[in-house]
């Protein structure tokens, strides 16, 4: 049974939360496990192509779209086998090189740090894979034979894509 302040605190939730951020968070297992099973061999044969032993990976993005990188960075530092990094600027590190595999992220697509990390990548023949639900940096993937698009759902607030 809940108590009178417990339905407080629940009414006073939902009406602080107009954006339904709780919803987007309680839904966050399954949108990984839908992300998952979208990136397979067969809906997307180019990732057999790219796989092969990287020296690192580096993630390109900023605010959220960076949050994925943090994420499996920090697993990596515990359990990986190659340095995972994120960069959050409008250039590529100095140490950079092609033998990185690029992860750009950016739930708009123009998102304008990811976009000119990314072109610089892209103009030394990077092989890079974009995470995005459209935007100049979906459009990008065109326009290179070493970029390779997962698309993601639009509609959410980017803060909790």
């Amino acid at each position: 049974m809940v108590n009178k302040m417990e339905e407080g605190m629940i009414r006073l939730a939902n009406a602080l939360d107009e954006q339904d951020m709780i919803g987007f968070t309680r839904s966050f297992v399954n949108d990984i496990r839908i992300g998952r099973e979208s990136v397979n061999r067969e809906l997307l044969p180019w990732i057999t192509e790219i796989e092969k032993s990287w020296t690192g990976v580096l993630f390109l993005g900023m605010g959220g779209s960076a949050a994925g990188g943090d994420f499996v960075s920090a697993l990596c530092d515990q359990e990986g086998t190659i340095p995972i990094r994120c960069n959050r600027g409008y250039d590529l590190p100095n140490w950079w090189t092609p033998d990185w595999l690029i992860v750009a992220t950016s739930y708009s697509g123009n998102t304008e740090e990811t976009l000119s990390a990314c072109e610089q990548a892209m103009n030394q023949e990077a092989t890079i894979v974009v995470i995005s639900s459209g935007g100049i940096l979906s459009g990008m993937c065109e326009l290179s034979d070493t970029m390779y698009l997962i698309s993601c759902p639009g509609g959410q607030p980017p803060r909790s894509a």
